[in-house]
Parts: structure tokens; sequence; C-alpha cells
């Protein structure tokens, strides 16, 4: 038996419910690290566009900007979307950043 996914898990126990939920958590990941940038909305348009058409060049991009907007998060006073921000950057380091680490540093 595979690895069941988080979409998998809320589409299967919650249904058409979990489909919402879902493309929450999706939307919340995709932009929060634009919402700290606070660029105008053709420069979120590009970047979205670039992250989902271009994957090598997306991912990468994708990369830059959450370090990006870590450093602006840091000078930026607090507020909601620098909190709800900081909270998807930990689930975002876990989830992808460190499993990343410990592959890259395993075969060493």
């Amino acid at each position: 038996m595979g690895k069941s996914s988080l979409k998998e898990k809320l589409i299967g126990s919650l249904g058409v419910f979990g489909y919402i939920i879902w493309y929450i958590i999706a939307f919340v990941f995709a932009f929060a690290p634009l919402w700290v940038l606070n660029l105008p909305w053709w420069a979120d348009m590009l970047i979205v566009a670039v992250i989902m058409f271009l994957p090598i060049i997306g991912a990468l991009c994708n990369i830059g900007i959450w370090i990006w907007s870590f450093f602006v998060a840091i000078i930026t006073p607090i507020n909601a979307f620098v909190v709800i921000y900081f909270i998807v950057l930990t689930i975002y380091v876990i989830i992808y950043i460190i499993p990343i680490l410990i592959s890259i540093f395993s075969r060493r």
C-alpha cells in the first residue's frame, strides 16, 4: 500500500468539502509569500504563472520567493498576514525542504 496524500485523505473522508478545504490550503500556500511581499497584482500573476507553467524554473522561483519573503516578513511589523506566513512557512519547511535536505545528505 502506498502513502496517501493529504488531498486523498481529505477527499476520502469529507467528500466535496474535502476538495474545498484542499483548495483553500493550496491557495494559502501559493499566496502566503506574495501577501508578505505586497507586489503589484500583475507581478503576483506573473510569478504564479512561472511557478505553474515552467516546472524547473518555477520550483527555483518558488524557493527564491519564499526566501525573499522570509526576509521581508522579519522586518515587517506583525499583522495577521505575517503570522499566517510564518505558520505556512514552518509547514513548507517541514514538508518540502527537510526531505530534500535529507535526500541530498543521506547519499554521501
